[in-house]
């Protein structure tokens, strides 16, 4: 940067800072500054501080109305694009707090192209962190990354002024939720420095209590109880509603943890006021379900009952189905400890059903991508200035010799960054693997084996009045879901397994699987794979992708189809890995596809790996199913 250039800048940071400083900070005293400041954009500012002031005391009408009045006043002081910004900012935040995400992204996107149009670059930065914090809020990691970088990069490109500790907290989170918790650590710990230096109370606050998810994750719950009570404090002292809940119930959960029943329902029933008063129902669910547990470890069953069937009311009306697929999961379990089997069994399916609505993969992967390709840019930017200071000041001296030393430091650090991406991407994929088959175990074999030992108890009650032919069929059930169980923890044993790292061993198992399947129905079964693939390399991930869309097509294949003649082929395209599963069967109607969740996962694992899949079958025409996979 030139003389010229960092004395300008440094005059327009003073010139800022100077007029930031003349508007006050607290509810109070911006109340005055309005009633006795002229009008000017100092004014409008003002007015939009104490807007955001009124949206944390829980009053969305007043803010609400005062930012109508920025945009009326706004046009008789001819500053249109700074009036409509902070209205967009303040009708985001109100809808963001309702939890009305789609409404508040709208808000946040228009107030981000005004200020990239007419604005400065720091309101484009905040337009961008308020984008990325719905994102948070709405689980979408891919997005959360995407804006937590951009906007840190819009801060290094200006040095001078204050840095934001909000996006490193973001991608603090990211890495928490993925169970890096060193790494994670390594953001929070920016993040707070930043906040220290600035004497950012609030930012600090919210912080804390993500430094106290971190622990809690990390089964560190002493430290994060810590956490969560110094945040306790701070969100008290600036007087913020919404983090006082958050931590609230964060605190409920570490003393309930503990066993310490009577002060987690002290922290939940405060939470509970707070999101009753301020109409934060996703919250309020949370703290239903929450109490709802509460409750019925200390076998107070009416009032757990209670909560649990306003926590499942909310999250339907809420179109949330992982809240009700864990309340439904709650209820049948509640149920079943108060010997009510038939309930029981009843909320046991509801989850089960919703379990295989619900079919998702995790942002993590995109989003750890995009991390990666940052800090190696960036390291290969250092680098880069490195390479060009050296060349400068070694070509006074010695311009060929150093030029060779240069060279071979440079490829020394050029293979030392590679090993480390290599390294880091091998982690990556490691821990990835092994969140999903944590996954796996507690969703579909944890839930498969609590329907089991429903089925038992409903068995026992059955026998006991007399009622064989029901025994008889929920004995079936049984037997049934064993397999089932049996079945999915031999597909988790193999896929982990080294000797099975390679695509014709893969092969050689779903031959092995649908050939029986297929005799057993009478189907002539033609399984090809020729011996020129055997050489293609797959990730693991891709290649548990493939034997899971084509193990669901084989069972498709065998219950639904009435065929009598099929085959599954396996050929190299170029670069493609072609996979056809076909049949003369009765086949069914596509555009019903959506009824059938098998097929729903099947596209959906096929979008995971970028391979292209499509389904063909109309009535009494048979299935053609073409699977398409990139070859690396």
């Amino acid at each position: 940067m030139n003389a010229k250039l960092l004395s300008f800048t440094l005059i327009g940071f003073l010139f800022c800072h100077t007029s930031i400083s003349q508007i006050p900070s607290t509810i109070d005293s911006l109340d005055l500054f309005l009633h006795t400041k002229p009008k000017n954009s100092l004014y409008l500012k003002a007015m939009k501080d104490f807007a955001l002031l009124q949206i944390n005391k829980g009053h969305y009408q007043q803010a609400d109305s005062l930012s109508n009045s920025i945009k009326i006043i706004s046009e008789k002081l001819n500053l249109k694009p700074q009036g409509l910004y902070f209205s967009y900012i303040i009708e985001g935040n109100i809808a963001n707090v309702k939890s009305e995400f789609k409404v508040a992204l709208t808000n946040y996107f228009k107030s981000k192209q005004i200020a990239e149009k007419d604005l400065t670059k720091d309101l484009v930065e905040n337009s961008v962190k308020m984008i990325a914090d719905v994102y948070r809020q709405t689980g979408d990691e891919d997005s959360l990354m995407k804006y937590s970088l951009q906007a840190i990069a819009i801060m290094q490109k200006y040095p001078f002024k204050p840095l934001d500790p909000t996006p490193y907290q973001f991608i603090g989170n990211i890495l928490t939720n993925s169970w890096e918790f060193e790494r994670a650590l390594g953001y929070y710990q920016r993040a707070v420095a930043i906040c220290t230096a600035n004497k950012n109370d609030k930012a600090m606050c919210s912080i804390e209590n993500r430094l106290g998810n971190l622990y809690a994750r990390w089964k560190k719950p002493q430290e994060a109880l810590v956490h969560y009570e110094k945040g306790l404090v701070l969100a008290k002292k600036i007087d913020s509603t919404p983090l006082q809940n958050i931590l609230l119930i964060n605190l409920g959960n570490i003393n309930s943890d503990f066993k310490k029943y009577s002060k987690a329902e002290k922290y939940y029933k405060q939470s509970e006021e707070i999101c009753r008063n301020l109409a934060l129902n996703i919250d309020l669910s949370t703290v239903c379900l929450n109490l709802g547990e509460l409750y019925q470890n200390q076998k107070k069953y009416s009032l757990s009952e209670k909560y649990f069937k306003e926590a499942l009311a909310l999250a339907t009306k809420l179109v949330n189905p992982e809240l009700e697929k864990k309340t439904n999961q709650r209820l049948a379990t509640l149920y079943a400890d108060m010997g009510i089997y038939k309930k029981a069994y009843v909320f046991s399916n509801s989850a089960l059903w919703i379990k295989d609505s619900l079919y998702k993969f995790e942002g993590i992967k995109n989003s750890q991508e995009l991390l990666t390709k940052y800090e190696t840019e960036k390291k290969e930017t250092q680098i880069k200035l490195l390479s060009e200071q050296a060349k400068a000041d070694n070509f006074q001296k010695n311009a060929y010799l150093g030029g060779g030393i240069l060279t071979v430091l440079l490829a020394g650090l050029l293979i030392f960054s590679l090993q480390n991406r290599n390294k880091l991407k091998q982690l990556q994929d490691s821990q990835r693997l092994r969140n999903k088959i944590s996954s796996d175990l507690h969703d579909e074999i944890g839930s498969t084996l609590s329907s089991i030992s429903l089925l038992s108890g409903m068995t026992e009650e059955k026998l006991r009045k007399n009622d064989s032919s029901k025994a008889e069929q929920m004995v079936h059930r049984i037997h049934q879901d064993s397999q089932q169980v049996m079945e999915s923890i031999d597909d988790i044993i193999w896929t982990v397994n080294p000797q099975n790292d390679s695509l014709p061993q893969m092969i050689l198992r779903l031959k092995a699987y649908a050939t029986p399947l297929a005799e057993s129905k009478n189907i002539q079964l033609d399984f090809q794979s020729p011996l020129d693939i055997n050489s293609i390399a797959l990730s693991m991930e891709i290649r548990r992708n493939i034997y899971l869309i084509t193990k669901e097509a084989i069972n498709n294949l065998v219950k639904y189809s009435n065929a009598t003649l099929a085959s599954i082929r396996f050929q190299k395209e170029g670069k493609m890995l072609d996979i056809q599963i076909v049949d003369n069967g009765i086949g069914f109607d596509v555009t019903r596809f959506s009824d059938r969740n098998g097929l729903r996962n099947m596209q959906e694992r096929a979008k995971e790996m970028k391979a292209q899949i499509n389904i063909q079958s109309a009535k009494n025409e048979g299935t053609q199913i073409y699977l398409k996979v990139p070859i690396v």
